[in-house]
């Protein structure tokens, strides 16, 4: 699957974004940078994907989605495979520790 393929309804302002976003190899870069930081236990990401969501009323807002699937293995070799869902554009304020501490306590949810 393309993964730099965007939906046709995106505004022109936001498809360099979107590009950017998109673009699995940029993503994966930034996951293995930031997601070590954010985990309690060593991990590795292994790989990354990603594809536009689709919200007639995400695009309303001028907010684009994206779901990146996420691959990780743990120190133990345990390999796990998440789903994050990206929204943009956002403010450089959007990773506030309020954010952080609600990741934080949704770790270990059934639906994880």
């Amino acid at each position: 699957m393309d993964s730099h393929r965007q939906s046709l309804a995106t505004p022109a302002d936001l498809k360099p974004l979107m590009v950017r976003a998109l673009d699995a190899a940029f993503m994966l870069q930034i996951f293995r940078h930031k997601l070590p930081v954010l985990a309690d236990t060593p991990i590795r990401v292994m790989g990354c994907r990603a594809h536009a969501g689709k919200a007639r009323s995400a695009l309303q807002q001028r907010k684009l989605r994206v779901i990146y699937h996420v691959f990780v293995e743990s120190v133990e070799s345990q390999k796990r495979h998440y789903k994050l869902l990206g929204t943009l554009p956002v403010t450089p304020e959007f990773l506030s520790p309020e954010l952080l501490e609600c990741c934080r306590a949704a770790q270990g949810h059934p639906e994880q």
